[in-house]
């Protein structure tokens, strides 16, 4: 299910004119964007009220906003105007039922819908939507489905609620009416900036073939390594190649957290050193907000289409969770007692091989550090890298037949 407004529909703009105009005929002080976008709610008169129009009148709100509606109505289009048609049809493809639930007046979201060519794609339009869970209750019977078995993407924090409280799916679409940070506050299932991001999570949910695999574990443990012998196993198996054929994909693919970090360390012709990492992506995360990085490389992420991704170097909360929240997604913590993780040979960066036990010790004591051994706890996987490279290759081929493997549909 998906809002129309904001969501589908690019139509901000619009709104916040017709609210312009509405303050203007009251003679009062218009609000900025940011104030509309972070305060805005399908109860829009308490807005209205709060900033200052205390004779706030439903029947002359409606009447600006459809005539700055339609006297602007062909300068409105959708979000990914060149490809949302074909991006719904490929949900379609995917054996979805596509329906609209939106408060938007049933006629005019009809007329919509038929100026975009769009009614060949959806199985179902509600308009009027409101009270929205009731609307959005009603969708569920129409199609017989759980609230849990199904999908609700909506650009504001209200919406993303009510679907989460009736037990649904939500993706939270950062483009449309709220903020990106109100949209975030509301904790969708997904955050998402596009219909093509969208697509990639349910392609992920239903096609079954493919899978993450993100790696934790302290420095020193082997992460590399067990990347790198995941690497091997994908690319010289068989029922791989003959998935592969089918399907029409790439075998693997890895990303790193820090390959962000380092490239943007190089822009700034700075050595890519452990300390330089940790200072600029604690720094990214403050400034910006925590869970910026981890956006960043979902970005990366998305825009790949192979079997396997793995994905190197979780150290915070919110990259646990955006890893969580692909569907086909695991986390592997990979480790080993502090002692032999210092003894090993190690270290490529510039001046790291000659730290001391205690400055090794002190290191893990670092923001990025210190929520390592948390998200190993609540890893699916754990391997204990402490004997050998043979066993660490045992190891690895036990989790790749065990759970990989079944992953992909592949015994």
């Amino acid at each position: 299910m998906c809002d129309w407004n904001g969501t589908l529909l690019n139509d901000l703009w619009l709104a916040y004119v017709s609210t312009e105009k509405i303050f203007e005929f009251f003679g009062v002080p218009v609000p900025t964007l940011r104030e509309y976008q972070n305060e805005i709610e399908s109860d829009f008169s308490k807005f209205y009220i709060h900033h200052g129009i205390s004779n706030f009148d439903l029947k002359i709100n409606n009447a600006i906003r459809m005539q700055v509606f339609e006297e602007n109505w062909d300068k409105v289009g959708l979000h990914d105007p060149k490809t949302a048609k074909h991006i719904l049809m490929r949900m379609k493809q995917l054996g979805l039922k596509l329906a609209i639930v939106s408060a938007e007046i049933p006629e005019v979201l009809l007329r919509r819908i038929a100026q975009f060519d769009l009614g060949d794609v959806f199985d179902h339009v509600r308009g009027g939507a409101w009270p929205k869970n009731e609307a959005l209750a009603e969708v569920l019977i129409h199609f017989d489905v759980k609230p849990e078995e199904a999908f609700y993407i909506d650009d504001t924090h209200e919406g993303i609620s009510i679907a989460k409280k009736l037990g649904m799916k939500t993706f939270g679409f950062t483009e449309g009416y709220n903020t990106r940070e109100r949209i975030i506050d509301a904790k969708p299932t997904y955050v998402v900036s596009s219909l093509e991001e969208a697509f990639f999570v349910l392609d992920r949910a239903f096609a079954n073939n493919s899978i993450v695999i993100g790696i934790t574990g302290e420095k020193g443990g082997g992460k590399e390594t067990v990347g790198d012998i995941l690497k091997m196993l994908v690319e010289r198996d068989v029922r791989i190649g003959h998935l592969l054929h089918e399907v029409g994909e790439q075998r693997f693919s890895r990303h790193r957290f820090s390959d962000i970090i380092n490239e943007s360390l190089a822009l700034w012709h700075l050595p890519s050193t452990r300390e330089n990492q940790q200072k600029f992506g604690q720094m990214v995360n403050t400034g910006f907000g925590d869970g910026t990085l981890a956006r960043a490389v979902r970005t990366r992420i998305m825009k790949c289409s192979t079997t396997v991704v793995v994905v190197d170097g979780i150290r915070r909360a919110s990259e646990e969770e955006m890893i969580r929240s692909i569907p086909g997604s695991m986390i592997l913590y990979v480790t080993a007692p502090v002692e032999a993780r210092y003894g090993r040979p190690r270290f490529s960066r510039a001046g790291e091989i000659e730290k001391t036990f205690e400055q090794f010790l002190r290191e893990e004591e670092a923001p990025t550090e210190v929520e390592i051994p948390r998200i190993g706890a609540r890893a699916e996987h754990r391997i204990e890298n402490t004997g050998s490279r043979e066993s660490l290759l045992c190891s690895v081929k036990e989790l790749f037949e065990r759970y990989i493997l079944p992953r992909l549909g592949l015994t």
